[in-house]
């Protein structure tokens, strides 16, 4: 279909069955994929494209020194969000991203959505949750983030979840496999009520 590939930012070692669905969904759509791990614990439920060494080490840093006792978990995901940030901002130079899915809990949510936030606006991001019903604004900041409530939590596939997974992969899709907008010349003002 596409030259191009969409992001999954997946926490393997907790979320790999709904990763690996995910996965699956795209690519019934037409749509290569890169899945990239960033999780820390456990071991992955399989290997994705790009490790979480490899996430850490964009970040500069190692798995090992992150889940040392010195760290903390805040410190530690928000370097795998600063790996996995430079990883989607180079594919995004070369032209290949095509748009970005996350799914997750709470540390999985700000972790996707820290990514995401830095991304360019009109990329198609997309964040599968269980947190929507809290106050999400800071979150989501001021960038063009889907968010699509989980409705149930994400600790295994059942018809709900298998839906709602399904129905964030061809949002996604749909947003990807539009053609690119024209950048116009001439200045132009935003002005909001918030």
């Amino acid at each position: 279909m596409t030259d191009r590939y969409l992001v999954i930012l997946g926490t393997l070692d907790t979320k790999g069955p709904e990763t690996a669905f995910l996965n699956q969904c795209l690519r019934s759509l037409g749509w290569e994929t890169r899945i990239i791990d960033v999780g820390l614990l456990s071991p992955p439920a399989f290997t994705p494209d790009v490790t979480r060494e490899e996430v850490a080490v964009r970040a500069g840093k190692t798995i090992e020194g992150l889940l040392s006792e010195g760290r903390d978990k805040v410190t530690a995901v928000n370097a795998m969000a600063q790996g996995a940030l430079s990883l989607v901002e180079e594919g995004i130079q070369r032209r290949e991203v095509g748009g970005v899915i996350a799914l997750g809990g709470g540390v999985g949510t700000w972790l996707g959505t820290a990514v995401m936030r830095s991304l360019p606006l009109g990329l198609p991001k997309v964040m599968v949750s269980t947190i929507p019903f809290q106050d999400i604004r800071p979150i989501l900041g001021t960038k063009d983030i889907v968010l699509f409530p989980s409705v149930a939590d994400i600790l295994g596939l059942n018809p709900l979840l298998r839906t709602i997974l399904g129905n964030a992969a061809s949002a996604l899709a749909a947003m990807a496999d539009l053609p690119p907008q024209e950048e116009t010349k001439k200045r132009v003002i935003g002005s909001t009520s918030l």
